[in-house]
This record gives C-alpha cells, structure tokens and sequence, in this order.
C-alpha cells in the first residue's frame, strides 16, 4: 500500500489571551549565530486522544500566554547588528494531517539501506528554505493521525528561542494543558542574566564549514552490546561507572528553574585516527569519561573553559570529516510529554538539512525494542555499507566476547 499524508493549509495559533508584558528579549552573540538553524523533533504516541489535533490547538493557545515569547518574532534592535525577539503575539505555525495507515505499518526507513524515507519528511514542517527567516514563527508544529487513532507531533523550532531542553518542557506544558490542569506546572523563565556568555559558538564555526555529502542513517544498538561494554568499563576501572551523556547543561550553568532559552555548549576529546581505530573500546570509553570530568571542573571557571573550546574548534577547520558530534534528546524531557494519552513510545531526530560535520545523536526511549536508536549522519553515501558492516561485526563480537 502506497502510504501517503494530507495536510491541511498551515494556520497560526495565537495566545488565548493578551500578552502580559510587551518586553523583548535581546538575542546574546551566541543566539544571534544561532537564529538561522533549526531544530526538529518527532514524538511518537501510539495512544489516541479526545479530538487530537483540536485538543493540541487549543493547549497550544493557552501555553502560549506564559510562553509568550515563542508566539513572537526576530527584529533588528537599535542597530542593524543587533536582534531581538519581539513579543509581537503573532503566533506559531501549526499544521493538521491525516496519515492513510496505522502507526506500525509505517515505515519511518528504508530497512534495506537504513537510509531516512520521504514519509518521515512528510511529518515535520520545515522552514523555507530550511533556513529560519527573521520573519518566519519561532516555532512550527504538525500533528499527524494515523488510521488507529496514534499520532506524532513534529516541532521544528529556531534555534535563537531555546534549545531542546527548552522546547521539551514548552511540550511538557502544552501537555499538562492538554491533559486539564489550569496551568503549566513549571513556571517558565526566558531571561536569565546569570547564565554565561559562552562564545564564539560551534553553530557559528558551523556555519563556515564547507558542507559534506552525508547520508542520514538510522541506526540500532542492541541493549547487550551496551550493558557489554559497561560490564567491561566496570571491571577494567577498579569499579567506576560508565560515563552518560548530560545533555542538560542547566545545572551546570546555575540557570534558574525554569529556564527555557538556550543553555549550549560542547567539549572536545581528541585523539589520533590510529588511536580510535586501533585501539580497544573501553580506552575510548575512558578517554570520553576524563574529558568530560575535566569540563565539568573548567566549566566553573569560564574563561578556562573558553580556551579549551577554543582549541578544538580551531582544530575542527582541519578535521572535519574526521571527527564526531555525539549529541542526545535523553534526560531533556521529551518523553515526559503527555497531551491525555501517555508519553511518547519513540522520539525522532530528522532534518532535511545536514551538518556540515559528521554527528550521531541516540533517541529514547523506543518502547518495545530492546535496543537503542541513533540517527547519525557520519559517514558518506559510499562510505555507509562498510560502515554498517563493522558496526554489526562490533556489537556481534561485543556480545559473543569475553571479558
């Protein structure tokens, strides 16, 4: 069966009520270089709702009153090098679509290549042309149904209102207005002066990087291959636990409780090609962990943290194609929203446009699949069988091994 999505004309949805305040919000440096990019997400709810797409609209209405700033739009400030985000109450997108299968029978990949199909394109409403407009809504949102009542929100947002820790609690707050509470549980906060300056950012090397034909794979661990490698990490480490992604970087940063705008940064290991392909897992492992330890320890003290930033992305102009952004959508709070039906089965991480760098971001949850998903776009199109292939003999040997 020939799998197609109907949409409906994309409409704007507006605060339920007045703003509160008319204040702007001046972009820092670092939101400045990130206002062209944008951020995709998908959430998968296999439960259907009361009347989903005009539920959603509503919640989406009311959130915006606290969440005012989202509903507004990018301007110039005193001088034309500076920008705002001006609390215009103009709206976010939103678009209703229509899915003619059910949830399982979709087929998200190409399971024979593991390459991203146009369905999953379909599901999310990109910017035109994929590049955020200053006079584009900070946010679009489309909900799609599917033929046994689930369905999946795609959000793409630009990047300059807050990054995903941010939307995913904006998310958590339509839901909970969803649901029936009278107010988001969590008091939002979008100015917060005493977070950090950490510039010059990576999306503005980013944006000087030449860009590289990277194909989009969607990738499975299997959760032995990983409990192997941790198993391993424990009993060559005299006891030390295997490090975890800390995608939130909020407490580090000391931001208030309920921040919501940006909060990113990034640390750099290196090592030499031989090192990474010769050597055994659990150095690697290790070598992640002492770095990322050492950040934390830097992070208190801004400026050494600025030069050790600044290093590694002075290395980058160099390395490009042989290097890794690891990123992850765990512990950010995605798969705490729940608009009346449950919380997400699987989150999803798609774009339309790729890094000019090679990245790898793992997604959970993924209910019922003993396994954890990565979509990654690290290798080139003539690169990806051989990639796939070490990959597999890797998680084979890891479960099969012996520590």
């Amino acid at each position: 069966m020939s799998i197609a999505v109907r949409k409906s004309p994309l409409v704007l949805i507006k605060p339920s009520e007045k703003l509160a305040t008319t204040g702007n919000i001046k972009l820092n440096p670092d939101e400045m270089m990130l206002m062209e990019f944008q951020i995709p997400v998908l959430l998968v709810f296999e439960r259907p709702i009361h009347q989903t797409v005009e539920t959603i609209k509503w919640a989406l209405s009311q959130a915006l009153v606290q969440y005012y700033h989202i509903s507004g739009r990018i301007s110039t400030g005193a001088n034309n090098e500076e920008f705002q985000i001006e609390c215009t109450g103009e709206g976010v997108a939103f678009v209703a679509a229509f899915a003619n299968c059910a949830l399982k029978e979709a087929e998200f990949f190409d399971r024979s290549t593991h390459c991203a199909t146009t369905l999953l394109s379909e599901l999310i409403v990109y910017y035109p042309p994929e590049v955020c407009g200053r006079n584009d809504p900070l946010l679009f949102m489309q909900v799609t149904e599917f033929t046994c009542g689930g369905f999946i929100i795609g959000v793409s947002w630009n990047h300059a209102i807050g990054d995903a820790a941010g939307i995913s609690q904006f998310l958590q707050a339509v839901g909970e207005l969803a649901r029936g509470l009278s107010s988001p549980s969590v008091v939002p906060v979008r100015g917060d002066d005493s977070i950090p300056s950490l510039q010059p950012t990576i999306i503005g090397l980013l944006s000087n990087l030449e860009p590289l034909d990277l194909v989009f794979l969607d990738i499975t661990i299997t959760s032995s291959s990983i409990s192997r490698i941790k198993d391993e990490f424990w009993v060559h480490s005299d006891g030390q636990m295997c490090t975890t992604v800390e995608s939130n970087a909020r407490k580090q940063m000391g931001a208030k409780d309920g921040y919501y705008g940006n909060s990113t940064f990034l640390h750099f290991v290196r090592a030499t090609c031989s090192t990474v392909a010769n050597g055994d897992i659990i150095d690697l492992v290790k070598m992640i962990k002492d770095a990322k330890d050492k950040l934390l320890h830097k992070f208190k003290k801004n400026n050494g943290y600025q030069q050790l930033r600044m290093t590694g992305q002075q290395q980058l102009y160099h390395l490009q194609y042989n290097s890794l952004l690891v990123s992850s959508v765990q512990h950010l709070g995605f798969d705490k929203a729940d608009f009346g039906g449950g919380k997400p089965v699987r989150i999803m991480c798609y774009g339309k446009r790729m890094l000019p760098l090679p990245f790898c971001t793992p997604c959970l949850p993924w209910k019922g699949k003993d396994a954890a998903n990565v979509f990654a776009g690290c290798v080139k199109e003539e690169h990806a069988p051989a990639f796939l292939g070490e990959l597999a003999r890797f998680m084979h040997s890891r479960i099969n091994g012996r520590l």
